[in-house]
C-alpha cells in the first residue's frame, strides 16, 4: 500500500514518522494496545502518539485483517521476515510455530 496509505519512498516515510512521533520524556510499558490501522495521512498522528508513548517490547504479535480476501482468512508469518518500507523486521519463528501448533 506504499504510496496510498503511507509515502512510497523510504526517506519520505521516515521523515513523516519523525514528524508525527511525539517527544515523550517518560514512556510506558503496556501488555496490549489497540491501534487504528488506516492511512498514515488520516490516522497517523493517533498511531504515532500511541507508539511514541510506549516502551516497545522485544517481541510483538500484530493482528490485522485480510483486506484483499485473497488467500486464507487467517495466516501467520512463520518462516520469513516481515518486509516493510523501512526494511525487514525479523519474525520470531519459534513463537510463530508455537502459535501455529496451538491454533488450528
Amino acid at each position: 500500500m506504499a504510496g496510498i496509505f503511507y509515502p512510497e519512498s523510504r526517506q519520505a516515510l521516515a521523515d513523516l514518522l519523525d514528524h508525527l512521533a511525539p517527544q515523550v520524556p517518560k514512556k510506558e510499558k503496556a501488555v496490549a494496545v489497540v491501534v487504528p490501522h488506516g492511512s498514515y495521512f488520516s490516522c497517523g498522528r493517533v498511531m504515532a502518539d500511541l507508539y511514541g508513548r510506549l516502551v516497545l517490547p522485544p517481541v510483538a504479535v500484530i493482528v490485522g485483517p485480510n483486506h484483499s480476501g485473497i488467500g486464507e482468512r487467517l495466516s501467520i508469518a512463520s518462516d520469513s521476515d516481515w518486509d516493510t518500507q523501512l526494511g525487514p523486521v525479523p519474525v520470531d519463528r519459534e513463537l510463530a510455530r508455537a502459535i501455529l501448533k496451538s491454533v488450528p
